[in-house]
């Protein structure tokens, strides 16, 4: 049950993980503090408000992290595009029959538990 108390508190740490090499820990835990205390009291004019102030903020990181992937791939490597084609799928799940389902239930399994164990951790 306590878990559930520090939740918002893990993933305000967990957002500030590179940040943390470069301020003191006391410092990481009162701006994160001064995050959640913020958030919490703009709640009183709704979540619609709350989101639409920070809808422009977001935005702005997608398009940071779109543009900046679509550079990496065509300066260092524009053949990985060819990894999203069907072709390869089909073509493992041909190959490895029900072994393939299973280590795809595992790697599900692996990438949806690593929150809950960063939030452990945390």
């Amino acid at each position: 049950m306590l878990q559930y108390f520090f939740t918002p508190y893990s993933f305000v740490i967990l957002s500030f993980d590179k940040v943390c090499l470069l301020f003191l820990v006391g410092v990481l835990v009162l701006l994160a503090c001064v995050i959640l205390v913020g958030l919490f009291a703009l709640q009183h004019c709704g979540t619609h408000k709350v989101a639409f102030m920070f809808a422009p903020i977001v935005i702005i990181w997608l398009v940071s992290i779109l543009s900046i992937g679509l550079y990496n791939v065509i300066h260092w490597n524009p053949k990985i595009v060819h990894a999203l084609s069907p072709h390869y799928i089909i073509k493992f799940f041909s190959q490895t029959g029900k072994d393939g389902w299973i280590s795809l239930g595992g790697v599900l399994l692996s990438i949806t538990g690593m929150l809950d164990q960063e939030i452990d951790l945390a």
